[in-house]
């Protein structure tokens, strides 16, 4: 039996959190700093991908977790419903500034590089430069790593959202 959606986001909220406290025991080593910061950014788009989920499953439309926001907000268009909840999120994802604008981007640098575009197979693009976590190697790095209480402001923010938007999706 697949796992029901809600549980699936409230797991991945939950795997956030802990990578979020990693994030805190792990302060003054760099490496393992970002390394955490990284598996919370992924857990938490996770998380938010769940969710989609759930609002196209409440919504009754069609959602194809890999097109993520701008797949369920083209679903929802092309239905001709309303999805307040859908676009918010569209709004929110369209600032750089928000939080949800910050994850967004943070995640496709994280998940496929430069800019959130996907390497052609055996480029030069698609191998990852290797990281000596151990030794400082002086280089500042290339993705910009968001800071611990950015992080916090981004679970917060998807938290109280979540929140605001599962208490008016309450089937009486």
């Amino acid at each position: 039996m697949p796992l029901e959606v809600d549980t699936r986001v409230n797991q991945k909220l939950y795997f956030s959190r802990l990578q979020l406290e990693q994030v805190a025991a792990s302060e003054g080593r760099r490496g393992r700093q970002v390394a955490f910061i990284e598996s919370f950014a992924l857990h938490l788009y996770g998380a938010l991908t769940a969710y989609l989920g759930e609002l196209a499953r409440y919504h009754g439309v069609e959602f194809e977790p890999a097109a993520g926001l701008k797949g369920l907000t083209e679903s929802v268009r092309l239905a001709g419903k309303q999805a307040p909840e859908v676009a918010e999120l569209a709004r929110l994802g369209a600032q750089p500034s928000s939080w949800l604008g910050a994850l967004i981007a943070y995640h496709e640098v994280c998940a496929f590089g430069r800019g959130g575009t996907v390497p052609e197979p055996g480029s030069e693009a698609q191998r990852l430069p290797l990281l000596s976590l151990s030794e400082p190697s002086g280089k500042a790095p290339e993705v910009p790593v968001p800071a611990p209480s950015d992080c916090r402001a981004w679970l917060d923010g998807f938290s109280e959202l979540l929140e605001r938007h599962r208490e008016t999706m309450v089937e009486w």
